[in-house]
């Protein structure tokens, strides 16, 4: 067998091992060679507090940066293990933080946000003059039970100066609450904030007529392929219903939808989503 072809088959076994991470640290102990096909893997997928942890370990490290395909920001145990979904705890970032860390990360592809609350001053305008946009190409930014809190940026606010930033081709939104005294964004006037996002889904307890009326303003009207709306009550008790969304499907922003699903009968987390939003 070539060495070409042993390399790529090591590869693609490495590969399959990314979430086994024991495994995957007895391979880098084999050979030399094995340590240099397995050591990417190891940070293909990285589960961390907060950017600041992050930002520590690319500064110590540079080369793993580039390894980094998946990143999750959610509580930890002090160990490093996960949580259970009702036992995590809120992270707080700063959002410059933030966008110091996102340059570093070529290779990210998938960025998911897990009860986070986001502070500090949201604008991106600095970081637009220093590096080319977007800074990264993720394929999945998914937020899951963002924290609107007192002090803190609102969950439109956010996304709205990430999406200035970077480029997402699928958008999932779970379990965020719009509701609360945290200001209404505002959709401004600067032509860099026009998403070019293929696909949203929205999960909740309940409708949220906003997150329609901030994607009508957000999306590039080309863009939108695909909208899955997930929803355990039809309406709540504001007199909300899935005719929020509808309206939004009448829009400018969804004129080339191709794929419309539309569920009242369960409320999924994150592990259970369908395949295609996986």
């Amino acid at each position: 067998m070539s060495a070409v072809l042993l390399s790529e088959i090591l590869y693609r076994t490495f590969e399959l091992l990314s979430t086994d991470k024991s495994t995957l640290e007895s391979c880098t102990l084999v050979s030399h060679r094995w340590h240099a096909l397995a050591r990417p893997h190891l940070f293909a997928l990285l589960l961390v507090n907060g950017p600041q942890k992050l930002s520590q370990i690319v500064h110590t490290h540079p080369s793993i940066g580039g390894w980094i395909k998946e990143l999750i920001f959610q509580q930890l145990k002090p160990g490093g293990e996960l949580l259970s979904h009702d036992m995590y705890s809120v992270i707080t970032i700063d959002f410059s933080d933030l966008l110091s860390v996102l340059p570093s990360l070529p290779t990210l592809r998938i960025l998911k946000m897990t009860r986070v609350k986001v502070i500090g001053d949201i604008s991106t305008d600095a970081l637009a003059k220093e590096h080319k946009l977007p800074v990264v190409a993720l394929r999945l930014l998914e937020i899951f039970n963002f924290q609107q809190q007192e002090p803190g940026n609102g969950v439109f606010n956010t996304l709205a100066a990430l999406l200035s930033i970077i480029a997402v081709d699928t958008l999932r939104i779970i379990n965020t609450s719009t509701s609360g005294s945290m200001p209404l964004w505002q959709p401004p006037l600067d032509s860099r904030y026009a998403a070019a996002i293929r696909r949203i889904q929205v999960t909740s307890g309940s409708s949220q007529p906003d997150y329609w009326d901030f994607f009508k303003n957000i999306l590039r009207p080309d863009a939108l392929r695909a909208v899955t709306m997930q929803y355990s009550n039809l309406s709540d008790r504001h007199g909300h219903s899935m005719l929020d969304g509808a309206r939004f499907l009448c829009t400018p922003a969804a004129q080339f939808i191709e794929s419309l699903c539309l569920d009242t009968s369960h409320f999924f987390l994150s592990d259970s989503l369908p395949r295609e939003y996986s």
